[in-house]
């Protein structure tokens, strides 16, 4: 018969056994995941070219509307940046 050793024995075994690390599925917040970063710009991009149709079709002017599209867009990622910062 061979000798196995008594996993209860011996010097770990008062130590209580280590547990393996659990991961978390929410990935919010998570600077690793980019899938969420393209589908924000996604979301973004679509928001955009929704407000300068309804407001090209609202004034009559694409040009201005277009202007008007892309500064807002501008001030909502330089507001989202500013938020990240903090």
């Amino acid at each position: 018969m061979t000798d196995t050793p008594n996993p209860s024995s011996g010097p770990s075994a008062g130590r209580p056994q280590a547990r393996p690390e659990t991961t978390v599925g929410n990935t919010v917040g998570n600077p690793d995941d980019i899938t969420s970063f393209w589908g924000l710009i996604f979301i973004g991009l679509c928001a955009a070219g929704l407000m300068t149709f309804l407001i090209g079709r609202l004034i009559g002017d694409i040009t201005i509307a277009l202007t008007l599209a892309i500064t807002v867009f501008a001030a909502i990622v330089i507001a989202a940046f500013q938020r990240m910062q903090t």
